[in-house]
């Protein structure tokens, strides 16, 4: 080979090599830019829903359309890079446009989910419960109440009754749109397991009943009581009375069991027979009639030692105790008798 030809070549070569150089240094500048700076100037909030099982061009692509990212390819190759791609989450998100391609993986990874909130108060039966439900878009009411019911369902939840009365615990729960309601009644019944547990060991030692009876009076309770402190005491009646063979007679168990009440309770309804009329039917009802909350599962696990049988409301939140029949009419009298006058 010629020695000017050699040359040419040398020089051809260097120019291929600085070329290449240069085009790489672009690409690595170009891609450094890509994950340090946001899409764009202005700052927008983008809400993307990510279905489950959804791959990672078609995220990459979504949040290049919704102007998450100003690259879905080069998102989906810094994706590919780290070697995550097995590893995003999920769910609704809300992201910035003034995020940058790597807040927004971070995101992704942690599975920072937009999560809605739904509060179960106190004393709500299963009915209501799902009625709740229904309204915040979980489901149908007929579809929540049929899994309510579903035995296989509840076997699988570890319980051993016709329906999950008594076994949702109220309290404020979270969770993601890509969740259903089977997910937040089974987050229920495990946070009433996770309480239960340790009231149940803690139970008074002569506490006579067992744990599904601790349930339905705490659930009876739950209905009685307005406030904390005659909880316990409430509690202590409904025991004294089932020691002593008397019937119940709690209204609210009565109103559980009819059919179509309408608001007011009268004598028809307290000669209605059902299982849950204590007016009629010895001990305590079938199940419970609510889902209780902590202070009245307290209670029903340790009841106060009083001597009290009855007890009428004061129309104040409170209640009045008596421990004779004679005590119990004249509070009647005092209590009920006159609001009725009006």
């Amino acid at each position: 080979m010629k020695p000017n030809s050699r040359k040419n070549l040398v020089i051809l070569f260097c120019i291929i090599i600085f070329a290449s150089f240069c085009v790489l240094s672009g690409l690595v500048i170009d891609f450094f830019f890509f994950l340090n700076r946001p899409p764009g100037s202005s700052i927008e909030q983008k809400e993307i829903d990510i279905a489950p099982g959804t791959n990672l061009d078609k995220i990459s692509n979504l949040l290049f359309r919704e102007g998450v990212v100003s690259s879905g390819l080069k998102f989906k190759y810094y994706v590919l890079f780290k070697g995550v791609a097995g590893k995003l989450k999920a769910g609704k998100y809300r992201f910035s446009t003034y995020m940058t391609p790597r807040d927004v993986l971070e995101k992704l990874l942690q599975g920072e989910i937009i999560l809605k909130k739904i509060t179960i108060p106190e004393g709500l039966t299963v009915k209501q419960v799902a009625r709740l439900m229904a309204r915040y878009g979980l489901g149908t009411f007929e579809q929540i109440m049929k899994v309510m019911q579903d035995q296989e369902f509840i076997k699988e939840l570890g319980i051993n009754a016709p329906s999950l009365e008594g076994y949702l615990f109220p309290d404020t729960y979270f969770y993601s749109s890509s969740q259903n309601f089977r997910d937040l009644i089974k987050a229920m019944v495990d946070e009433f397991n996770k309480h239960f547990e340790e009231i149940w060991a803690n139970r008074s030692p002569d506490n006579p009943l067992t744990r599904h009876e601790v349930l339905i009076l705490a659930s009876m309770i739950e209905k009685e009581a307005m406030v904390d402190d005659e909880r316990p005491i409430i509690a202590g009646v409904f025991i004294n009375r089932l020691k002593k063979g008397m019937l119940l007679q709690c209204d609210p168990t009565v109103i559980y069991g009819l059919k179509n009440f309408n608001g007011n309770l009268t004598k028809k309804d307290l000669n209605t027979k059902t299982p849950y009329n204590t007016y009629m039917v010895k001990g305590l009802p079938p199940g419970p009639i609510c889902n209780p909350g902590p202070a009245s599962l307290k209670a029903a696990a340790n009841p106060a030692k009083v001597k009290y049988l009855y007890f009428v409301s004061k129309n104040d939140g409170h209640h009045f105790f008596s421990e004779t029949i004679r005590e119990h009419i004249n509070a009647v009298r005092q209590y009920q008798m006159k609001r009725k006058k009006p």
